[in-house]
C-alpha cells in the first residue's frame, strides 16, 4: 500500500507541487492500493498544532482513514 503526501495549513511547497507529486505517484504504481490522504484531508477537514504538524485529531483522522482501506 502507498499513500498520498498530505498537504498542511503551512507549507513551503506549493499546493500544486504537492498534487502533481501525489498524480505522479499514483501513476507509477502497479499492483498496489493507493489511498488518497491527501484529498481525504482536503474533503473531511484537518487541524495542526503549528501551521505544520497535524494536530491528534487529524492523526486519528488519518489512521482511521488508513485502517479502513486496507484489507
Amino acid at each position: 500500500r502507498d499513500t498520498s503526501v498530505t498537504g498542511v495549513q503551512t507549507c513551503a511547497l506549493p499546493i500544486s507541487d504537492i498534487e502533481k507529486f501525489n498524480s505522479t505517484l499514483k501513476s507509477g504504481l502497479k499492483n498496489v492500493t493507493y489511498l488518497d490522504s491527501y484529498n481525504y484531508l482536503k474533503n473531511n477537514g484537518f487541524s495542526t498544532t503549528d501551521g505544520i504538524h497535524y494536530n491528534k485529531n487529524t492523526y486519528q483522522k488519518i489512521y482511521n482513514y488508513i485502517n479502513t482501506n486496507v484489507k
